[in-house]
């Protein structure tokens, strides 16, 4: 079987045990337990201080709604996440040496869809780890997979099996219904497509034409005529179907690797070719004694994915 290369959204990853209440480091037994092979040619662990400047210009108010959520928790919630925040920075310590690091100053999705271009386009197989459902829309190349921390492991088949729709519909999907988790605007009662059980609405509509402007003018004279209510989000600074899809395209747009300047492509370069550096368990667990306060207890198994030598 030919090796793969793993790109891993660890913030989402740690954020599952966080919700759960676990120890982060349960994170590295769950990427085990989740992958579909028995060990990669190179794992990298993408890291993100959550920010995104580029689209902060396009859309100011982007992911602005999580500021008031977060003003809304209470003490012991404020607790929990400061010391998610802490060990967040400290399991950088623990995830270099098995793979590579990365972090990005803006946010992890982007930087992990530039990475799946550049690696698929060399005919690389790429496994993408993160539930995070923007990446289905990414799933259009034979030889790249989205593995969730349920141990789903995606493909387009597995999108349109999962939602409905393919890759590309949910893409445009998305541009029209706008992502609330985003304080990303769409348009109103078009529906959003989470599984095969939601979205009828909208998802009849991507199914009615494979052209784009077909789309956008069935739902013009939706929202036109007030047929389901429909209507275009208010203070959003768009008069038409059109241009709302326009401008959330830009907001969802999937970054290449032809989107980087030659500088950063060059840096880049140095991250991704760096040597891996070798470890024994005995090493790992002052580590972790270290970082976290506690020792971890991983099976062989694990230590074998990660390879990681037990100590004589």
């Amino acid at each position: 079987m030919k090796k793969s290369i793993a790109l891993v959204d660890i913030r989402l990853f740690l954020y599952m045990h966080y919700h759960r209440k676990e120890s982060l480091l349960n994170v590295l037994n769950t990427l085990y337990a989740v992958s579909p092979l028995s060990k990669f040619t190179k794992m990298f662990f993408v890291y993100d201080n959550n920010k995104n400047p580029y689209l902060k210009k396009i859309y100011p108010d982007y992911k602005e709604n999580r500021t008031t959520l977060r003003e809304k928790q209470t003490d012991a919630e404020k607790a929990r996440y400061k010391q998610y925040s802490k060990e967040y920075n400290a399991f950088t310590e623990v995830t270099k040496y098995f793979g590579t690091n990365i972090t990005v100053e803006g946010e992890a999705d982007t930087m992990i869809e530039v990475l799946a271009d550049k690696f698929t386009r060399d005919g690389e197989n790429v496994y993408i780890f993160s539930g995070d459902g923007d990446f289905n829309c990414l799933l259009t190349k034979p030889n790249l997979w989205q593995v969730t921390p349920r141990g789903e492991v995606l493909d387009e088949e597995g999108v349109y099996d999962k939602k409905g729709v393919t890759p590309e519909q949910l893409r445009i999907s998305k541009n029209l219904a706008g992502d609330l988790k985003d304080n990303i605007k769409g348009i109103k009662n078009l529906g959003e497509i989470k599984n095969k059980k939601t979205g009828n609405r909208l998802r009849k509509i991507l199914q009615s034409s494979d052209n784009i402007n077909n789309i956008l003018n069935t739902v013009q004279e939706y929202v036109d005529t007030g047929k389901y209510g429909m209507a275009l989000p208010q203070d959003y600074g768009v008069s038409s179907v059109k241009e709302l899809y326009e401008f959330n395209s830009k907001l969802n747009k999937a970054f290449t690797y032809a989107d980087l300047t030659e500088e950063h492509q060059k840096e880049l370069a140095k991250q991704v070719n760096v040597k891996q550096v070798k470890w024994n368990k005995d090493d790992f667990d002052f580590l972790c004694w270290k970082n976290f306060g506690s020792g971890v207890h991983l099976s062989n198994d694990t230590l074998q994915f990660f390879n990681i030598k037990e100590s004589i």
